[in-house]
């Protein structure tokens, strides 16, 4: 069973210790229980005759005084099975390590006995070396005080351990060439003193066996030297390796999250009204008076098709909501998400609602010219037709009267809508102060058809404020995402120290 020792740095002042198995409800232990509750479960979870399952048992660690670390301790390699186990332990067990061996990110420990014959015939180094893992390992060699060689004197050397200290120098021609080796002298559990001892005691008796005994010393003995080897490969691992792959990938989703956020349009903070109400111009001229093959229902074609049935001049009033329907439309047609200008208007939802409102209050402020103009131009076509103002109903029928309508509406209300923005802001500014709406006199239509402000949005009471204008349907998305790069920019400055 592999078993994943998780070590988590945490700020509780009390250490916590958790037992998690798939299938199995969390068990939270103590520090001095943790022992005997892993041996436990190992006996539990592990049925007689099965030899080696893949499910891995992980003791998740949390306390202050541990750095953040995943140690993965794997089942030894067998070449042939015994007695109750399965007859294929040693392709299961390979396997297994050969499935930790395929992750990118591990770093290996291979441990290998120290009296092994030769240490190029172990199995564990095999499967580094398949894993091109060798730059990335570090060898142990085990039970250093079994390497003890009785015929040292007739083989002509100084030390019973002369193989370990060639093999630890790199002279025995069976060494595989790793990142580095070490050796270890482990405890003898059959020897009752050396299993009650602490690690400490453990330790300094290690130190003092390869100095006395195995006349060997300095940085490749004993587990202060293991862990200080560990200490330099994790941090060559870090720097080389991990730290490059994490900041070009951090870098790759920060620009994935900033291509987002430019896809959203400028943020509303930089914008000035007079701005918006440019872009939305140009769009809802494109709206309101293309031809037939806008996807949009049009204001010309749209009241060409339409049958007037009112009585004409008395009922020009009356065409009021008319033609207001088909201008709210082309407003929500500038707004949409198929007509994208630069600025991407579709975002701003309240600004399209107040436009809406705003257009209907400017087309109603110019019913009256829009009702003498009709008027007046449909008596001078029907004169000239038939010599007095009798209504033709011939001319109903084939469609001149409501052409004569349409044009003069195109003129009177939609063009003042379209052609002077300044007129559209000043009555979108009159309803967020909740006045009447100016009325554009005739003389004023007549003219160059003002131009629309470059400058802040002011009135006659001063400033206005527009701010609830400039909230965009996007605002959530985009305080998510400007959030996340800053994540990953501190991030990645954090890296960049490494």
């Amino acid at each position: 069973m592999p078993i994943k020792l998780s070590l988590i740095n945490s700020g509780d002042s009390e250490s916590r210790v958790t037992l998690k198995f798939p299938g199995r409800v969390d068990l939270v232990v103590t520090e001095a229980d943790a022992a005997s509750a892993v041996g436990k479960l190992m006996s539990e979870v592990v049925p007689p005759g099965h030899g080696v399952i893949d499910e891995q048992l992980t003791i998740e660690v949390r306390k202050p005084s541990v750095p953040t670390l995943d140690l993965v301790d794997l089942p030894g390699i067998v070449a042939a099975s015994i007695e109750g186990e399965p007859a294929d332990m040693m392709s299961r067990t390979r396997a297994l390590s050969e499935r930790y061996l395929r992750d990118h990110s591990t770093i290996v420990v291979a441990v290998v006995p120290a009296n092994i014959t030769r240490v190029r015939d172990s199995q564990a180094i095999q499967l580094v070396q398949a894993a091109k893992k060798e730059e990335v390992t570090l060898g142990v060699l085990a039970k250093a005080d079994l390497a003890h060689d009785p015929r040292y004197k007739q083989r002509k050397q100084t030390t019973p351990y002369w193989q370990l200290k060639d093999r630890l120098a790199g002279k025995a021609d069976d060494m595989v060439k790793l990142l580095s080796w070490v050796a270890v002298k482990n405890r003898d559990t059959l020897v009752e003193e050396e299993e009650a001892s602490s690690l400490q005691e453990s330790c300094e008796t290690e130190r003092k066996w390869f100095v006395d005994e195995a006349k060997l010393g300095g940085e490749q003995c004993g587990i202060a030297a293991l862990l200080s080897h560990l200490d330099a490969l994790f941090t060559l691992y870090i720097t080389q390796t991990w730290v490059p792959a994490a900041v070009s990938q951090l870098e790759q989703e920060s620009a994935g999250i900033a291509a987002q956020i430019d896809e959203l349009g400028r943020p509303p903070s930089s914008f000035m009204l007079d701005e918006l109400l440019a872009a939305f111009t140009d769009a809802f001229t494109e709206a309101a008076m293309q031809s037939g093959s806008s996807s949009h229902p049009t204001i010309r074609t749209a009241i060409f098709r339409k049958m007037l049935k009112q009585k004409l001049v008395d009922g020009l009033p009356g065409l009021l909501p008319l033609f207001t329907e088909f201008v709210v439309k082309a407003v929500k047609a500038a707004f949409s998400s198929d007509i994208k200008p630069p600025l991407r208007l579709e975002r701003f939802e309240v600004l399209r609602d107040a436009l809406c409102e705003a257009s209907g209050m400017l087309l109603e402020g110019c019913l009256d010219g829009f009702v003498e103009s009709a008027a007046q131009t449909m008596t001078l076509h029907l004169m000239g037709q038939v010599g007095d103002p009798v209504w033709s109903g011939g001319d109903y029928v084939s469609g001149k009267v409501p052409r004569i309508i349409a044009e003069v509406a195109l003129r009177e209300l939609i063009v003042p809508v379209v052609m002077q923005p300044d007129e559209l802001r000043k009555t979108l500014l009159a309803s967020v102060h909740s006045v009447a709406p100016p009325r554009p006199s005739r003389k004023r239509k007549a003219a160059a058809g003002g131009e629309a402000s470059a400058s802040a949005a002011t009135d006659a009471d001063g400033p206005a404020d527009v701010s609830h204008l400039l909230i965009e349907s996007c605002a959530a998305k985009r305080t998510e995402l400007v959030a996340r790069k800053h994540h990953l920019f501190v991030a990645l400055a954090e890296l960049r120290k490494l």
